[in-house]
């Protein structure tokens, strides 16, 4: 079981994965890097979880805007409040050590890592 914050949502599933919008190419993240097929397959399945509950966010995000248009510290609030909510997704963690062994040129942030790595 792995928990994530709503608001760390976008930048864990940059880390595994940034595609380019209009080739739909992927350009960058871990499942651009030379890890083994099982550890790549677990980004995809994390990846797959918490983008479902990504684009659910943006949904409730968008209401929140709708609701709260006149009153900016209801806003600020519902929309914090919103982002401090925790998602709970059941599949397995990837292997941290596989992680650490790949040889790259890219910064990778690993606060962030750390939460789907064990």
């Amino acid at each position: 079981m792995l928990i994530f914050k709503k608001s760390e949502l976008e930048i864990v599933l940059i880390t595994i994965s940034a595609y380019n919008k209009d080739t739909k190419l992927l350009i960058g993240g871990l499942l651009n890097e030379n890890l083994t097929l099982g550890t790549k397959r677990r980004l995809q399945k994390i990846h797959k979880n918490l983008y479902i509950h990504y684009l659910e966010f943006i949904e409730d995000f968008k209401k929140v805007q709708e609701e709260c248009k006149e009153d900016k510290e209801k806003l600020e609030k519902e929309i914090q409040e919103l982002l401090d909510e925790k998602v709970e997704i059941d599949v397995e963690p990837v292997k941290i050590s596989l992680i650490e062994d790949v040889s790259t040129s890219d910064n990778y942030n690993f606060d962030i890592i750390e939460k789907f790595a064990i």
